[in-house]
């Protein structure tokens, strides 16, 4: 008897589990869905910031590229972090890749941070290649 009380107790424990698994799922397809949204309008943004001759985002687009690029930012801090840690690791004989992936990281984080406050302060044009 207490083998079967056993096994409905795992049996419901497990329905709980699986249902919470599938609310989880349909909030990450909502998210995910959200994301690619998201990215068709930062696409279409940098298309067009990149065929017109003057391009001045709307606000909306203004926050998403900010949102965007603020990101980016996130991003390439963590890298940095990596990359230089990594360095911590080898001393004085650090590898060129690894002193070059800073370099190169310090660059993209210098323009993001001058895109993001060219944003903020509403500048006109966005920091494209010309």
């Amino acid at each position: 008897m207490y083998l079967y009380v056993k096994e409905i107790l795992q049996t419901e424990e497990v329905e709980e589990m699986l249902n919470r698994l599938a609310q989880e799922n349909a909030s990450l397809k909502e998210q995910l869905a959200e994301l690619r949204r998201r990215e068709s309008t930062y696409l279409s943004i940098v298309k067009e910031a990149q065929t017109s001759a003057t391009y001045s985002p709307s606000p909306k687009d203004r926050e998403i590229l900010l949102e965007s690029h603020r990101r980016q930012r996130t991003i390439l801090i963590k890298n940095l972090t990596r990359y230089q840690e990594d360095k911590a690791k080898y001393g004085l004989n650090v590898p060129v890749n690894i002193l070059n992936a800073i370099d190169q990281t310090q660059q993209d984080l210098k323009q993001i941070e001058a895109t993001i406050a060219d944003l903020e302060t509403g500048k006109t044009d966005t920091n494209r290649k010309p």
